[in-house]
């Protein structure tokens, strides 16, 4: 038996009798803007794993009593529905050598910004980081039309043309960049198309 998967992003130019010939069609649309949402917050941890951004608090300056109350306000959040948000529990596996020394390898870390659900949920007021979330999310909406390529390369292209640093950028600059960032690729797009 021959499995044969074909894929195009140019519907419009396959052949009609090359799709007659199928057995098996199967449109998959651009991202919607949940799935928008959580990959750029995707990107976005990825980015303060690695140090390029950091969540370290707000810009309105969060003292560091006031992120660690929040910090566990949003595990307690997570916890709630964790199996529907694919957030991962903190673990670490123990040396059993007798020394005791916790192993970090296997740490897998949350993401700090709140997911779609928590965002949408009138219930999760009290998360930390609300308002970049919301920020990210208004970065998801106005990212209608992109494809999931173009949006987990658009961090990375926002870092470079609006933060301009060696230095961390905090969260709330770093999501501030990204709307800009997002608004910078949907112009080019649009100027593209009218020169067409």
């Amino acid at each position: 038996n021959v499995i044969v998967l074909t894929t195009t992003n140019i519907t419009q130019s396959v052949d009609s009798a090359f799709v007659d010939r199928a057995d098996i069609k199967q449109y998959i649309g651009l991202p919607t803007v949940r799935a928008r949402y959580e990959i750029l917050r995707s990107c976005v941890d990825e980015l303060i794993r690695v140090g390029i951004v950091t969540a370290k608090g707000s810009d309105k300056g969060d003292e560091e009593e006031e992120g660690k109350d929040s910090t566990e306000d949003n595990n307690e959040e997570e916890g709630k529905d964790s199996t529907e948000d694919n957030n991962e529990e903190e673990s670490a596996d123990h040396d059993t050598s007798g020394n005791g020394a916790a192993k970090q390898s296997n740490k897998v870390r949350k993401s700090v910004l709140p997911s779609y659900r928590q965002l949408t949920s009138a219930t999760s007021t009290a998360l930390s980081f609300m308002e970049e979330g919301s920020i990210l999310l208004e970065c998801a909406k106005n990212a209608e039309g992109m494809s999931g390529r173009c949006l987990r390369r658009l961090p990375f292209q926002s870092h470079a043309l609006f933060i301009q640093s060696n230095e961390p950028a905090s969260l709330r600059e770093f999501v501030d960049a990204l709307l800009d960032g997002i608004e910078h690729e949907q112009e080019a797009t649009r100027t593209l198309n009218e020169s067409i």
